[in-house]
């Protein structure tokens, strides 16, 4: 199997929305605070591929996207060292493709654009 990372682009919204959903189901039974409706968001994912201070990559095997994560750059409070931090999340790896070490490679991508 032959994983390749990429930005994601705008077109690929409708399988990340698909997988924000996922994710929420997963976390609505451990958060009761997360209603039981159908359709909760908890940020654009657009924001992050159209946004200078966060990257979204998704990971593809024959052009089917399988995996995400994103990188987001925040600001530091006054009093820590370093102005900026990086912040990840996002990170989700399709069930049939789990285990491969694609979240590696999503996380890997993510660093060298924090590095960048």
């Amino acid at each position: 199997m032959t994983v390749k990372i990429r930005k994601a682009t705008l077109a690929d919204i409708h399988i990340l929305e698909d997988f924000l959903q996922r994710l929420i189901a997963v976390e609505r039974p451990m958060d009761e605070s997360l209603e039981q409706e159908q359709h909760i968001k908890y940020y654009e994912v657009s924001e992050f591929i159209t946004s200078d201070n966060a990257e979204l990559f998704v990971a593809t095997v024959n052009d089917e996207i399988v995996g995400s994560g994103y990188g987001l750059i925040k600001q530091n409070k006054p009093h820590f060292a370093y102005k900026e931090h990086g912040y990840v999340g996002f990170m989700f790896v399709k069930n049939d493709y789990r285990g491969n070490g694609i979240s590696k490679l999503i996380l890997n991508s993510i660093f060298d654009w924090f590095r960048s």
